[in-house]
């Protein structure tokens, strides 16, 4: 654990970069800056915590966001799961946001916002990225031969109003009919 001062402004590029007994750290209120790559292959970190109070960023479940959330600035290599879903309110993705290394149980980054800017990321072999057909994840996954992507399907359903059912059938409140018009959609 690293406790860093109340008054620090700034965390430079790589400054915990492969701290691998890490395992707790919580940006201060005043921080207002943090570099690239900061926790990067920091293996035992789990969480990234902000303290109450920052302007500048926030803590989802441990992953480093800035404070208004459209930019996710590092994700702890010691973090639990194998899958991670990226916001579609997340406008970009920071450089080596994702700098875990091969021992980290992360394998698959789902990114819901098509055109999501994603900096360079040194993800392990064998990783799986996803998201929509021409999409900004689908050229990242493109550009590292090591990256495998799977496309999002995209899902439409066709309500039909329940006055245009035959009226010697009952159906459910809150139902409809999936574009195939054999499969009822309950709700």
């Amino acid at each position: 654990t690293v406790e860093l001062p109340a008054s620090l402004t700034r965390i430079g590029s790589y400054a915990f970069h492969a701290c691998h007994a890490l395992e707790a750290v919580t940006i201060p209120a005043a921080t207002t800056s943090v570099g690239s790559s900061v926790f990067g292959y920091c293996n035992a970190l789990s969480a990234i915590e902000v303290a109450q109070g920052n302007t500048a960023f926030r803590s989802v479940d441990g992953v480093l966001y800035s404070a208004d959330g459209t930019c996710l600035v590092q994700y702890p290599a010691g973090r639990g799961g194998d899958a991670y879903t990226v916001s579609e309110d997340v406008t970009h993705i920071e450089y080596n946001a994702f700098s875990i290394g091969e021992n980290a149980a992360l394998r698959t980054l789902t990114v819901l916002r098509r055109d999501c800017y994603i900096q360079w990321q040194d993800f392990p072999s064998q990783f799986t990225l996803r998201g929509y057909e021409g999409s900004t994840a689908e050229s990242c996954a493109r550009n590292d031969y090591s990256v495998r992507f799977l496309v999002i399907e995209e899902k439409t359903v066709k309500m039909i109003s329940v006055s245009s059912l035959p009226t010697s059938t009952r159906y459910p409140v809150g139902s409809a009919f999936c574009e195939d018009g054999l499969s009822l959609l309950v709700f």
